[in-house]
């Protein structure tokens, strides 16, 4: 939900990678900002917005000890020099995008495992005791 900064205009949320849904149907998208087309659509009280967040990307710094992490490194360093010691351009492009896409994948399982419950749930109570 959000509300407006001027009438017909909203700011999309900091962390609004793409709108998916906007509960008007005639509107534009400005920059960061929401224009809505009033004349013919009366604008809501608040517009409801449906989006695609960065939070997942944003809520982790990267670890460096973990080995998905270090295998995309490793790509991005060897796309940084293959090009200058071999004399082919294409190897930078080729390499960037194997980096990009390990470092993706590794962010993405981070985030899974940390968002996981494969520990057991009543483990902090069975492990505790009711009497003191």
């Amino acid at each position: 939900m959000l509300e407006p900064v001027f009438p017909g205009k909203y700011l999309l949320p900091e962390d609004c990678l793409r709108p998916l849904k906007i509960n008007h149907s005639c509107f534009e998208l400005v920059g960061r900002e929401i224009c809505l087309n009033v004349m013919f659509h009366p604008a809501p009280d608040v517009l409801e917005l449906t989006y695609i967040s960065d939070s997942m990307g944003k809520g982790e710094e990267l670890p460096d000890s973990e080995p998905l992490f270090l295998n995309g490194l490793r790509l991005l360093m060897a796309a940084r020099l293959a090009p200058k010691i071999t004399g082919q351009p294409q190897l930078l492009f080729t390499l960037e995008e194997a980096a990009r896409s390990a470092l993706g994948e590794a962010l993405h399982q981070n985030s899974l495992s940390q968002h996981s419950n494969d520990q057991h749930p009543l483990e902090g109570i069975l492990l505790s005791s009711i009497v003191g």
